[in-house]
């Protein structure tokens, strides 16, 4: 019996063997990658190895797109579904690349090899998740009604970056992230994308299980910076000083009051004060002290607008009070995540009919955490998967540097994704 998206039961069936048999490859990608990280921009070797890998399923490939990134075409041979797209559909899964600077404490004989590198976000899964998918959906490609675009996307973890040559206290300007840079080449054209996928490990989440937000996946964030300008003195003479740090001190307190009174308990909102800088010596009060703050929110647009206003008049009154200078910056970083609810619901049935329906979570908790993936789903409908990768005694937390996600997530990750690919080339976003 030849096999068709139809009958699910077989497709599954299929999927599973496809899976097990490129499963210790993967695997093996995986530990490669995770022993040679490469921060944002500098993923040589890394696409270098991905291309390697891919390089026998001989796929029209595009390389260097914003960055080191990559983009693939695996071009399906059934006929489009009448009625499920306007034309011929294009569905794309996308994978991060880049590893963060955390030195690995993880023990692992593949443990990272590089002085202070880390991929301690799971990128490492994600590229492996993603490269096995190709690999299946590719030996599937005569029932793929559609066209699946890979693409591999350099730099998630660097919207904190600065401009060059720009004081981030005076002028909040900062970099392109690389969802940025490769939707300014042209990443979700040629051929044109109909809907994205992304997913994340979730050490919240065990192993065999994936994770769906009905709404917002992940929230926007946003930067505060402020140098309090003050003049030095002698410790022992504060009097004929004016001293920055009392200054900074009332406003880092003050700050606190943006979350507890000014904003809506009922709409999440982080501020968290993570730098401050101040004086070179313990008898002299200094001229300035530095800090930044990480704003988080689900409330698109709020940041950069009624928050981000009330935090700077905030800062500039208590200066202002204190007779201190000021320069202040607050500005919107990444997004908010915001997952299509058709693109859920695929992505739930997709899921549920070869994990089982007991092994899909809603996400009941809204995380405060950030993505770039938002600038893809801004563009068209996407859905951002959380994959369990906790085992049996857990798994530390994201940007630990003894986060050591359990590898048994590889082939659920691979299977969500090979099915939700499918059913969407078949189905469209509008029908169960």
């Amino acid at each position: 019996m030849s096999l068709t998206l139809d009958d699910g039961a077989l497709l599954n069936q299929r999927i599973e063997e496809l899976v097990a048999e490129h499963l210790p490859a993967i695997t093996s990608l995986r530990r490669r990658l995770h022993a040679q990280p490469e921060t944002a921009f500098e993923e040589v070797q890394t696409a270098r190895e991905l291309a390697e890998f891919l390089q026998p399923l001989e796929l029209t490939t595009r390389f260097g797109v914003g960055g080191e990134g990559i983009v693939a075409l695996i071009e399906g041979g059934a006929p489009a579904v009448e009625g499920a797209w306007p034309g011929r559909p294009v569905v794309a899964l996308r994978a991060d690349l880049d590893a963060l600077d955390v030195t690995e404490q993880t023990g692992l004989p593949y443990a990272s090899k590089i002085e202070g590198k880390m991929h301690a976000c799971g990128h490492d899964m994600h590229m492996a998740i993603v490269a096995g998918a190709t690999f299946v959906l590719a030996a599937l490609r005569d029932v793929l009604p559609g066209t699946v675009k890979i693409i591999f996307q350099p730099a998630e973890e660097s919207a904190s970056r600065m401009v060059p040559g720009v004081d981030p206290f005076r002028e909040f300007r900062r970099g392109l992230t690389g969802a940025q840079r490769m939707l300014e080449e042209g990443v979700l054209e040629q051929p044109r994308v109909d809907a994205i996928v992304g997913l994340h490990c979730w050490p919240d989440l065990q192993v065999g299980t994936i994770g769906l937000d009905p709404r917002a996946a992940m929230a926007g964030n946003g930067v505060l910076r402020v140098r309090v300008l003050g003049k030095g003195g002698h410790g022992a003479t504060p009097h004929q000083t004016v001293d920055p740090v009392p200054v900074a001190a009332t406003m880092i307190l003050a700050l606190q009051t943006m979350v507890s009174r000014f904003n809506n308990p009922a709409d999440p909102l982080v501020l968290s004060i993570t730098t401050l800088r101040a004086g070179t010596a313990v008898n002299v009060i200094p001229e300035k002290v530095e800090f930044q703050a990480t704003i988080r929110s689900l409330k698109p647009g709020y940041i950069e607008g009624e928050l981000g206003e009330r935090i700077t008049g905030m800062v500039r009154s208590i200066a202002e009070a204190y007779g201190a200078g000021v320069d202040v910056t607050c500005g919107a970083g990444l997004p908010v995540t915001v997952n299509d609810p058709r693109m859920v619901a695929a992505a739930g049935r997709g899921a549920a009919a070869i994990l089982g329906p007991a092994n899909v979570v809603t996400m009941d908790s809204q995380a405060m955490t950030s993505e770039d993936f938002a600038y893809f789903a801004q563009e068209v409908p996407g859905v951002y998967i959380k994959v369990g990768v906790a085992g049996s005694e857990g798994c530390p937390p994201l940007h630990n540097p003894g986060f050591a996600p359990d590898e048994g997530a590889l082939a659920v990750g691979i299977k969500a994704l090979v099915r939700l690919a499918l059913d969407l080339c078949r189905t469209g976003l509008d029908q169960s």
